[in-house]
């Protein structure tokens, strides 16, 4: 509401502290407790430039002096030219996403094959927060506060090809503005888990043998493997349990191998 240089320099000290220092913080600790080790590729430098964005608008030609959010995203290339795993804070709440708007053609055409011909393998990940991931058409993240979101229903594969097909940008999870999670010491290991159900899309866009994600997602010792309730998918997922219910995910659960703990 305020994204002018006068507030900025009144409320400077307050925007570090209650804004920039917390989200480099989930951000450093998103990285250590999961992607530097799931992709040694990516770029998990928590710096302005690098995983951090600048909140600062640097067009002469936009409206307003700083954006109306906060950013930071994971990439393996210069972000604003790769598909990027990105947490984006706004007064709706905190997002989670596969971004793909700044993904190059050849990456969406790479993911659109591996989809064609894995993508059930490729979405399992992604069962227990069916219902409440968007699967987000094309849009602009310039105001993304003030634009209505166009998105399909994504259930299956062919469902997720046509979502590319028709410019999907982005998979995205929200956390809503004053949900406990956000000020839990969970909420970190929350994103973390999500991510690491995207990453296998992400990483198909990027280039990697989609057999081997695949493998490498789903490998586990049988013995070892309890099955969970929806009741205890639903905690861990931060959803109510009707949600998974109503989308009748007991059987998504069970195709993914979804774990206790």
């Amino acid at each position: 509401a305020h994204n002018d240089g006068a507030w900025m320099a009144e409320n400077r000290d307050r925007y570090e502290r209650e804004l920039r220092q917390p989200v480099v913080a989930l951000l450093e600790q998103i990285a250590a407790r999961y992607l530097r080790e799931l992709d040694p590729q990516l770029d998990t430098a928590v710096q302005t430039n690098r995983v951090l964005a600048s909140i600062r608008k640097r067009f002469p030609d936009a409206s307003g002096e700083y954006y109306p959010y906060l950013w930071g995203a994971f990439s393996r290339g210069r972000k604003q030219e790769d598909v990027q795993l990105a947490v984006l804070v706004q007064p709706k709440g905190l997002e989670v996403s596969l971004y793909l708007g700044s993904a190059q053609p050849d990456q969406r055409q790479r993911l659109r094959q591996a989809i064609e011909a894995h993508g059930e393998g490729l979405i399992a990940a992604l069962a227990p927060y069916r219902g409440t991931v968007v699967w987000e058409l094309e849009g602009s993240r310039e105001n993304p506060l003030e634009e209505e979101q166009r998105s399909i229903d994504v259930t299956s594969a062919a469902d997720a090809a046509r979502w590319l097909d028709q410019d999907g940008t982005s998979i995205q999870w929200l956390i809503p503005r004053g949900a406990p999670l956000l000020g839990s010491l969970e909420l970190p290991d929350r994103i973390g888990e999500v991510f690491r159900a995207l990453h296998p899309l992400a990483a198909a866009a990027w280039g990697d043998d989609v057999e081997v994600l695949q493998v490498d997602s789903s490998s586990q010792d049988e013995n070892d493997t309890t099955q969970a309730s929806v009741e205890e998918v639903a905690e861990q997922c931060y959803l109510p349990p009707e949600t998974l219910e109503a989308a009748d995910l007991e059987r998504g659960i069970a195709a993914a191998g979804y774990e206790r703990g």
